[in-house]
């Protein structure tokens, strides 16, 4: 299950404030208990979700959260870290069209934490009920979930760097990117055409 340690604490709407350059993917992490499947529409009564038909809606990745937008009207939705969790998970499904697997870790390093992954290798993670964090690792469809600039899972480096500032490094985990405290990865190599094979941002879990 894709899920990350504390990369980068973001207060609701507002710039990153804190990075951790040993954070890592905390799919790595054994100890995370997998629960019972969940029905993506599970949160369909939160309020100020962007309407509909799933097949409308688009889901933009963001340093400070995500963006739900219905391609008919045009209607957007600015899901930010620290908004409540039930309204990320009804943006998440009028975008996704299967259900996520739900998770939990009481040992992370920032607190217990909940995650809702789906198929597509997209995680929400949740600490007492609020939005805190998402990931995408490299599934099937997760080259669909892109932030504004275009930047995925699969683009390279270089591709990377024209976006954003960005700061390469090693780790225990390989090739680590911290681009501008808002978009956190991994690399398969240091080299301009390395692809980016896991991202994330805001708070998740690890265990080096």
């Amino acid at each position: 299950m894709g899920l990350f340690l504390i990369l980068t604490v973001t207060a609701c709407g507002g710039s990153p404030n804190a990075v951790d350059a040993n954070s890592e993917p905390a799919s790595l992490d054994p100890k995370t208990e997998v629960s019972e499947t969940a029905s993506a529409d599970a949160a369909n009564g939160a309020e100020g979700a962007v309407a509909t038909n799933s097949a409308e809606v688009t889901l933009t990745l963001a340093g400070d959260g995500v963006r739900a937008t219905n391609a008919q009207t045009g209607e957007t939705q600015d899901v930010a870290f620290e908004s409540d969790i039930a309204l990320a998970q009804t943006a998440v499904a009028a975008a996704l069209e299967e259900s996520a697997e739900m998770g939990t870790n009481a040992e992370c390093g920032a607190g217990p934490m909940t995650f809702a992954t789906y198929p597509n290798g997209f995680t929400l993670n949740a600490m007492q009920d609020q939005f805190v964090g998402w990931s995408v690792r490299d599934e099937m469809g997760s080259a669909e979930l892109t932030t504004a600039e275009g930047i995925r899972v699969g683009k390279t480096l270089a591709e990377l760097e024209k976006a954003y500032q960005v700061e390469v490094f090693e780790s225990s985990l390989g090739t680590e990117f911290n681009a501008e405290d808002q978009l956190f990865g991994l690399l398969s190599s240091n080299q301009p055409d390395a692809v980016i094979t896991y991202l994330w941002a805001g708070i998740g879990c690890n265990f080096r």
